[in-house]
């Protein structure tokens, strides 16, 4: 779509362990604001029998450290770049999504791979996750 509205443009399709990572950035030439999307073919429908959850756990724990980022230093980055990032889970999917001005794009791009790619799940934080 080109003209007054957004740009939807695949920029990645890669195979990955979950059959495949979809990401999307769409382009609105009217505002200063990037949007991204990266989205896993895996969800809560890939839970172990009796363990439910295990995927609501891991899309909450994705945030919470990743690469040499604690929680903490994580938000503080995003904050810094005035971007706002997050994960969720549905049934058949894992869905990573945020903004970022333009002019900070590559550094969110960065942060958000950690997120996606690295992820520390730390001890720490899944122990407050678990008593929320």
């Amino acid at each position: 779509m080109t003209g007054n509205g957004p740009d939807l443009m695949p920029v990645a399709h890669a195979s990955a362990e979950f059959d495949a990572v979809e990401t999307f950035r769409v382009a609105e030439h009217t505002l200063p604001i990037g949007v991204v999307s990266a989205t896993l073919r895996t969800g809560a429908s890939a839970d172990p029998p009796e363990r439910e959850g295990v995927a609501y756990l891991t899309s909450q724990m994705m945030t919470r450290g990743a690469g040499p980022y604690s929680h903490n230093a994580l938000a503080d980055a995003l904050d810094a770049l005035g971007s706002s990032l997050s994960v969720g889970v549905g049934r058949d999917t894992l869905t990573l999504g945020g903004d970022a001005l333009t002019r900070h794009q590559a550094a969110f791009t960065d942060l958000a791979q950690k997120v996606l790619l690295e992820p520390t799940f730390p001890t720490d934080e899944l122990e407050k996750l678990k008593r929320q």
